[in-house]
């Protein structure tokens, strides 16, 4: 589990596609749960992998700021 910001984010930059050790559900993991409604580590995530929206919180999902940024930043997020 990590225990602060930066390890959370820094393991979600490290898993890079293409590489060997890449894992398209790492941010899934309950190793990310003190995390899932932090607005910094889930913008990270979701830049990461879209689907990683289903994993950040209620909180988050429910905030019209955050999903106006996701949108922003990708016009894909809307379908999702």
């Amino acid at each position: 589990m990590y225990k602060t910001k930066e390890e959370a984010i820094n393991a979600i930059l490290k898993n890079k596609e293409g590489e060997e050790s890449y894992n398209m559900f790492l941010f899934e993991s309950s190793d990310f749960d003190l995390f899932r409604n932090d607005r910094e580590v889930a913008l990270v995530a979701i830049q990461q992998e879209a689907f990683n929206i289903e994993y950040i919180s209620d909180e988050l999902k429910d905030n019209k700021d955050f999903m106006f940024k996701m949108v922003e930043i990708n016009p894909n997020y809307i379908i999702h």
